[in-house]
Order: C-alpha cells, then structure tokens, then sequence
C-alpha cells in the first residue's frame, strides 16, 4: 500500500467515525459512551445483512441496540486492565 493510499483510508475511516448512522460510527459513538472501562468493536454480520457491535463493560449497562445496530454484550474480562 502506498502512502497516499493510506492517508486516504485513515481520512475515510474519520469521517465514518463521525457518522453514527455507519456502522464504524455507531461503534465509535458507543465506545466513546462506554468509556476508559469499556470497549465495543464490529463483529460479524447477521444473517439479515446488519453489522453487530460487540460490547462489555464493568460499570456501564450494554444497550441492545446502538444508533440502529444491534449489540451483544459480552463478558468482562479483567485480564484487559492489565
């Protein structure tokens, strides 16, 4: 990849980050919610063609929807704070 290309992919994923209604802004707007003791990140596509993000949290209650895609929550694992 050259470096032009890579400038243009970092770009993109910026303005897909600013927009909620895409499913990399939906799982950014839900991290950002989640906070430092959290994380939520894309999975696999349902068999109805939706993106699913995956979330946990230790003190934030999981939606089961975010900005239109579903969620499914997930264990917390303590091995992540380290």
């Amino acid at each position: 990849m050259e470096l032009n290309e890579i400038f243009e992919l970092m770009i993109s994923i910026k303005k897909a980050q600013k927009d909620p209604s895409s499913p990399v802004g939906a799982c950014y707007s839900l991290q950002q919610y989640l906070g430092r003791d959290g994380v939520a990140t894309l999975g696999e596509c349902l068999s109805d063609g939706r993106y699913v993000i995956y979330a946990a949290s230790k003190t934030k209650e999981i939606p089961s929807e975010h900005c239109g895609f579903p969620v499914v929550c997930t264990e917390y694992y303590d091995k992540w704070e380290k």
